[in-house]
C-alpha cells in the first residue's frame, strides 16, 4: 500500500520538472520511512505476537535447537573461505571491475557465501541437495531482479524523455509509473493465490520451479512488448503510454510467480539451523540482480552519445536495449524450464518423489 501511493506523493512534490524540487520528495520519503518505523514500534506488541500473545521470534527452547542440530565451525575451513573471499575480491577490484569496490563486495560474496555454506559439515544429504536448490534458483532470480529493477532505473527515464503522458492536458509526472506495479500487486495477488489453491486442488499447480520459470517468462514478453513498441521509433519520438503500462501490467505477473514462491521455498527448504543465512543468501541473490541492473541500465542510449555495447552487440536504438532483457530472461526461463523437473525431485525427502512445493 504504501509502495503504492509513495510515487504520487513523492512524485508530486519532487517530480515538477525544477531539479531543485527533488529535495521534497526525498524529505517526504524519509517522513514516510520514520512514521513507518515509529508505527510498528509501538504497535507491534500488539499485533505483531503469537496467538498466546508472546512474541514473534522469541529464542527457541534448548531442546528444540538441539532438535534442529547445531551448524559445525572449523577454525582452519574459516581461514580458507575468508583466503578465498580475499582472493574473488582482488581478482574482481584489480582485474575486472576497475576498482570499483561495491562492485567487488557484492559479486565476491555471492561466490564465496554459497560456498561457505555447503561447507558446513553437518549437513546431511538431504539437506545439502535442498540448499543446493535455493542455490540454483538463486542464479536465476539474479536476472529476474537485474530486468525488473530497471523500472527505477532506465524504465523511468524512458517514461520521463521519451513517453506521452498527457492525459487531456495534464502532463503525469514520470514517477506516476512506478505505483503500477505495487497497485497491480494489491489487485492481483488474490487472484493469483485462489489460482495456485484452485490448480492445487485438482493437482495441476506448477512446482515453484516452473513458476519462477513463468515469472521469468513473463518478463521476456514484457520487454518484447515494449520493444516492439518503439521499434522504428527515432530516438527523440515519443511512444504511448500505453505501451509501459502494459509491460509494467506483465511484470507484476512475472513478479507474483516468483518473488513470494521464492520466500516460500527458502523457508521450506532451508534446514532451521541456517535458515537466516539462507534467507540471507537469498536477498544477497537479490542485491547482485539490483547491482547487475545498475550495470544493464547502463546501456540506455542516449541521443548524441557514443552507443554502449553489451557482450559484442552495439546498442544503437530502444529497441536493441529493450531486446538485451528479452534476450536475458527468455534464454534463463528456457534454462530453468530445462532443469524444473529435476529441481522439483531435489526438493523431494526421498530422492525419487516429486512435490509440487
Amino acid at each position: 500500500l504504501g509502495a503504492t501511493f509513495a510515487p504520487i506523493i513523492c512524485g508530486y512534490f519532487g517530480d515538477t520538472g525544477r531539479p531543485a524540487d527533488f529535495k521534497w520528495g526525498f524529505l517526504l520519503a524519509g517522513i514516510g520511512m520514520l512514521l513507518g518505523t515509529a508505527t510498528f514500534e509501538f504497535l507491534k506488541s500488539r499485533y505483531v505476537v503469537n496467538p498466546d500473545g508472546s512474541a514473534l521470534g522469541a529464542r527457541p527452547e534448548r531442546r528444540s535447537e538441539q532438535a534442529a542440530g547445531e551448524a559445525v565451525s572449523d577454525t582452519r575451513q574459516n581461514a580458507l573461505l575468508l583466503g578465498l573471499f580475499a582472493g574473488v575480491f582482488a581478482l574482481l577490484y584489480f582485474v575486472v571491475l576497475d576498482q570499483k569496490i561495491i562492485d567487488s563486495l557484492i559479486y565476491s560474496a555471492m561466490v564465496v557465501v554459497p560456498i561457505a555454506v555447503l561447507a558446513d559439515k553437518s549437513l546431511t544429504p538431504v539437506e545439502r541437495r535442498k540448499i543446493n536448490v535455493v542455490l540454483i534458483i538463486g542464479f536465476f532470480v539474479i536476472f529476474f531482479w537485474a530486468a525488473f529493477e530497471q523500472a527505477g532505473n532506465s524504465l523511468t527515464t524512458f517514461a520521463d524523455k521519451q513517453t506521452e503522458r498527457h492525459l487531456g492536458s495534464y502532463l503525469v509526472p514520470a514517477s506516476f509509473f512506478q505505483t503500477i506495479n505495487p497497485f497491480g500487486i494489491i489487485l492481483f495477488a488474490p487472484v493469483f493465490a485462489v489460482l495456485w489453491t484452485w490448480l492445487g486442488k485438482r493437482g495441476w499447480e506448477p512446482s515453484s520451479p516452473l513458476k519462477m520459470a513463468y515469472g521469468l517468462a513473463l518478463l521476456a514478453v514484457g520487454y518484447l512488448i515494449i520493444a516492439f513498441g518503439v521499434k522504428g521509433a527515432s530516438a527523440t519520438a515519443k511512444v504511448s503510454m500505453f505501451w509501459l503500462i502494459a509491460m509494467y501490467v506483465l511484470h507484476t505477473f512475472g513478479e507474483l510467480c516468483l518473488s513470494p514462491i521464492g520466500l516460500a521455498l527458502v523457508n521450506k527448504l532451508a534446514p532451521a539451523r541456517v535458515a537466516s543465512l539462507m534467507m540471507a543468501v537469498w536477498f544477497l541473490a537479490i542485491a547482485t540482480g539490483n547491482k547487475f541492473s545498475g550495470t544493464l541500465g547502463a546501456l540506455y542510449p542516449e541521443p548524441g552519445k557514443p552507443a554502449p555495447h553489451f557482450a559484442g552487440f552495439e546498442i544503437t536504438g530502444l529497441y536493441e536495449f529493450f531486446m538485451v532483457f528479452v534476450v536475458l530472461c527468455g534464454a534463463t526461463a528456457f534454462l530453468l524450464l530445462l532443469i524444473y523437473r529435476k529441481l522439483t525431485k531435489m526438493m523431494a525427502d526421498e530422492p525419487d518423489s516429486v512435490i509440487a512445493a
